[in-house]
């Protein structure tokens, strides 16, 4: 099953990896073009922390250029930090839709905001679909550290051990504390300084009533 339907229970277009390479006409007229320019003009103000003005350059963005599936991304990143997290979820499954093809960093981000919204069954489908992606990349042999950790405000890539944190704290919320614990220590084998792995998994000591371990898990993470 497509990960999208597998996530949202639609259909989309089949995939579609385009790869564009512009010469140095296509390279002018996207410079001048107006959604660029509004593009630009919406990532500025983002960065001040205008939400509603930075919106509205990319709704006039997305009406020029509505096939443009980064775009839509953008608008959901300035979303999730508007408050507008249904919204957010909508631009970044239309995203997913557009391009046709799957990059984890979108569905942890889908998975995030899910969790924000507390409907965990959908983060856990959301971060599961990550992780399977993640470690595609790592199977074909793809070098991610050749690419940013942001573009005009979206991230691009995300450590394996914070999306299985994440993915441990939404176990911890549906009372799978097997599955909680199994992603913490994973987490940690990953990278044992990351210090949030240890306090999902002093929570999950801590809702089983486990207080030395929940002691001894926090105190880790603080070394």
């Amino acid at each position: 099953m497509d990960n999208y339907q597998r996530l949202f229970n639609e259909s989309r277009p089949q995939k579609n990896d385009r790869l564009f390479l512009p010469n140095q006409e296509d390279v002018k007229k996207m410079i001048d073009s107006e959604w660029l320019q509004d593009l630009l003009n919406g990532v500025t103000f983002y960065q001040r922390k205008e939400y509603q003005t930075a919106i509205k350059y990319l709704d006039r963005a997305i009406q020029q250029k509505s096939d443009n599936h980064h775009l839509y991304e953008v608008r959901a990143n300035i979303k999730e930090d508007s408050g507008d997290i249904l919204g957010a979820i909508n631009d970044y499954k239309k995203s997913l839709y557009i391009s046709g093809s799957d990059w984890y960093a979108t569905y942890n981000q889908i998975a995030i905001n899910y969790l924000n919204i507390k409907d965990f069954n959908k983060a856990l489908i959301a971060f599961d679909i990550a992780i399977e992606l993640k470690d595609d990349l790592k199977n074909r042999g793809i070098d991610e550290n050749t690419m940013p950790y942001f573009m005009d405000g979206v991230v691009t890539r995300v450590d394996l051990e914070r999306i299985f944190s994440n993915r441990a704290n939404t176990k911890l919320s549906l009372l799978d504390y097997k599955g909680c614990g199994d992603d913490c220590i994973r987490a940690i084998e990953i990278n044992p300084e990351y210090s949030n792995s240890y306090f999902v998994f002093g929570l999950m000591f801590l809702a089983l009533e486990q207080y030395d371990n929940a002691y001894k898990v926090f105190k880790a993470a603080e070394s």
